[in-house]
């Protein structure tokens, strides 16, 4: 069975595509993180998903998507009611294409709650952030081992020639998140 994970948001949306059927350290058919901050228009951000879900759909039959629920309140310092309602805006767009194109159902996915079931542990009295902690996880994950992280070197600043994991990977790891819990929800 194939599962598609979805990480949405307007700044880069992720997908993590596994495969029941194979071993526990090949899970993983298929990643990306799909950088859309370039475009202004929630409609472009959406063509570039939407091509991307049809070249997808081309190589994959996908039996079920799984995607993070936009944020239901106010976090402190992150969101105002204008950003709240465009999250919310582009996770219906992104995951109506979703269902067309792949023909499959989309469920949608407390993040916490999918972070409890794949036993995944935050320490929120940390310094560190929970995107580094759920990062950290799915570094760590046997079941995502043969995802390559994508890097980048940096260009400028102190810095400057320094190869680093590309902001992405939080994306890719919360998608696998996704991908992951709809894999033990099956059983």
């Amino acid at each position: 069975m194939k599962l598609l994970g979805l990480d949405i948001s307007t700044t880069v949306t992720a997908y993590t595509l596994v495969d029941t059927e194979r071993p526990e350290n090949d899970l993983v058919v298929k990643y990306e993180g799909i950088h859309l901050s370039k475009k202004k228009s929630l409609y472009d951000k959406a063509e570039i998903i939407k091509e991307t879900f049809q070249n997808l759909s081309q190589d994959h039959t996908i039996d079920r998507i799984y995607a993070e629920e936009s944020l239901q309140a106010f976090r402190r310092g992150l969101s105002s009611a204008k950003t709240l309602s465009t999250l919310t805006r582009f996770n219906g767009i992104v995951c109506y294409l979703a269902q067309g194109i792949f023909r499959a159902e989309v469920d949608l996915i407390n993040v916490i709650h999918a972070r409890s079931k794949l036993c995944i542990k935050l320490d929120r009295k940390s310094n560190i952030k929970t995107k580094d902690q759920v990062l950290s996880w799915a570094l760590s994950n046997p079941s995502l081992t043969n995802i390559e992280w994508p890097e980048k070197t940096l260009k400028s600043g102190p810095r400057a020639g320094l190869t680093v994991k590309d902001p992405s990977c939080y994306d890719i790891a919360d998608a696998a998140v996704m991908s992951l819990y709809g894999m033990i929800s099956q059983n």
